[in-house]
């Protein structure tokens, strides 16, 4: 079994990337720091969970975090 193949990996999956969303906003509310010092290692190991090569993951997991920099202004209406 590779990857998100059936419903219950996907639960964990969903579960695991919304606490780590909330430990994210909870640290970065108490110390002032970017929500990434939390969500870069959280994908990093949960790449690696769902079948991610080792070669690609922190690619993928900062270049996630940049995408999510960069839209947010947008999606608030203010500008980056």
């Amino acid at each position: 079994m590779t990857g998100l193949e059936n419903l219950w990996e996907l639960g964990l999956f969903v579960l695991a990337m919304l606490l780590a969303g909330v430990i994210a906003g909870f640290v970065a509310g108490l110390l002032g720091v970017g929500g990434g010092i939390v969500l870069v290692p959280v994908l990093f190991y949960i790449l690696g969970a769902i079948g991610a090569t080792e070669e690609y993951r922190m690619h993928i997991a900062v270049g996630t975090s940049l995408t999510r920099c960069a839209t947010s202004p947008a999606v608030q209406g203010g500008e980056g």
